[in-house]
């Protein structure tokens, strides 16, 4: 059985107050309402709407994406990677770009305000951060913003753009402040710093609901949100009983939050965000853990650790740190009261209703040619490398040949990839070890391209 796109998704994204006009800057053009004409359909929302932090930005416009490379320019200075991302594209890598300063970037985003691309960069000191506003026309660096008051950390931390507020916030290892993005070039405020270790929590990843200003953080399951609708910034401790959890994102359409397990188990969470209360800590909210439907080793630290949403098709993928394997869960398509369920999960025997989270399918990324020979890859985690296209329910990842269980290296020659996988034909209850029949299994439309 094949489970196609879900429609409609979008109709109920535009009616959650706030997330239209936070979306629109995707397009350069709005509707027709001369003429009786029909309107065209509305675009879809920025990959960053639905992701938490990430190494790839996507610029939706153009369909091109920035990807940070191994490879460090002739004077030691990281760089991003220009890449077209049409499929089968024949020659996809477009040039380099770049950080003067820093020799890591830790996470970029697309700023659908200004139509550029921020990059956050590391120094060679592991303490300072600069994020580098970059024109998507002629793909240079425009500007640079210092980020003082904030200690940077080589795994932690990351840049997540918020365009229904015309911000961006800006983390280091527990740290974490606004960049204001209403002005060009966008504007650090320092004095908006807060410390999030005092909840309890550190920003191994984070990611938030642009419809209702909550932040959520996963510090190895040590969990914690902010109100960031409310000044100054205060970080409250989040129930942490899911295991060692760590990749997260929000769905703004529907308030939903899926939180991926790392390394306890083949299991993620889906959390109602609707029922979250404060009043008592830690703050908590409705959720129901999904199992997975299997993983094949090696593994990474997963079988999860990075998470995104395709919030067109209120998908979640979740995607094995240092690992081969993903997966993809479906979520509730529009609000729901209390708590999710997971009915509906493949080999349950249960039927699927409005409040149900469950794994549709798992899979492997593809191998990548070194030296004309298929090998064997591992995405990269610490920084967070997973992203999501939901224009074209296209998922993608950094991934390269070393062994599983290592960080971002700056300068290696390893082969470094970019991982793209079309999900948008799943097999229901298929997984890498045969599903739930143990002979069911999905070989998505996948490519690993060869970055410098």
């Amino acid at each position: 059985m094949r489970i196609g796109n879900l429609r409609g998704g979008w109709i109920t994204l535009a009616a959650v107050a706030g997330v239209t006009l936070a979306l629109a800057g995707v397009s350069g053009c709005g509707p027709d309402s001369g003429g009786g004409k029909t309107p065209p359909p509305p675009p879809p929302p920025p990959s960053n709407a639905c992701s938490g932090q990430g190494l790839i930005a996507i610029d939706p416009v153009a369909n091109v994406g920035y990807a940070p490379i191994y490879t460090l320019d002739a004077s030691g200075n990281a760089q991003l990677t220009i890449v077209d991302l049409t499929v089968g594209a024949a020659n996809p890598v477009m040039g380099e770009v770049s950080l003067p300063g820093s020799d890591q970037p830790m996470a970029t985003t697309y700023d659908s305000i200004n139509r550029s691309v921020l990059a956050l960069g590391l120094d060679t000191t592991n303490s300072n951060l600069t994020v580098y506003d970059i024109s998507t026309k002629n793909h240079t660096v425009t500007s640079t913003i210092p980020i003082t008051g904030i200690t940077g950390y080589t795994n932690f931390g990351g840049i997540v753009m918020d365009s229904r507020k015309k911000r961006a916030f800006v983390a280091g290892d527990d740290q974490v402040g606004i960049l204001n993005a209403g002005v060009n070039p966008p504007k650090w405020d320092a004095t908006s710093v807060v410390d999030v270790s005092k909840a309890g929590s550190f920003f191994d990843s984070f990611s938030v609901n642009i419809a209702t200003g909550i932040m959520f953080i996963s510090g190895d399951g040590r969990n914690a949100i902010i109100d960031t609708t409310k000044t100054p910034l205060a970080p409250q401790s989040f129930e942490s009983s899911f295991g060692t959890t760590d990749g997260t994102a929000f769905d703004p359409a529907t308030n939903m939050m899926l939180l991926s397990n790392e390394v306890s188990a083949d299991r993620s969470w889906a959390f109602n965000f609707a029922t979250l209360q404060t009043a008592t800590s830690p703050a908590s909210a409705d959720n129901v853990a999904v199992p997975g439907l299997g993983e094949l080793a090696p593994l990474g630290e997963g079988p999860g650790g990075m998470t995104v949403i395709n919030c067109t098709t209120h998908q979640g993928a979740i995607a094995d740190e240092f690992g081969q394997n993903f997966k993809l869960i479906h979520l509730p398509t529009a609000p729901i009261s209390g708590a999710p369920d997971n009915n509906g999960q493949p080999g349950s025997g249960t039927t699927a209703d409005a409040n149900s989270a469950y794994t549709i399918a798992a899979a492997l990324i593809p191998k990548g040619t070194v030296d004309k020979t298929a090998t064997q890859l591992g995405m990269v985690g610490d920084p967070n490398s997973l992203s999501i296209d939901p224009k074209h329910n296209l998922m993608y990842a950094l991934a390269d040949t070393e062994p599983f269980f290592h960080s971002w290296d700056p300068g290696s020659t390893t082969p470094l990839f970019l991982i793209q996988v079309d999900l948008s034909s799943p097999v229901l209850g298929a997984s890498p070890t045969g599903g739930v029949d143990g002979k069911t299994f999905w070989t998505p439309t996948a490519t690993a391209i060869p970055l410098p």
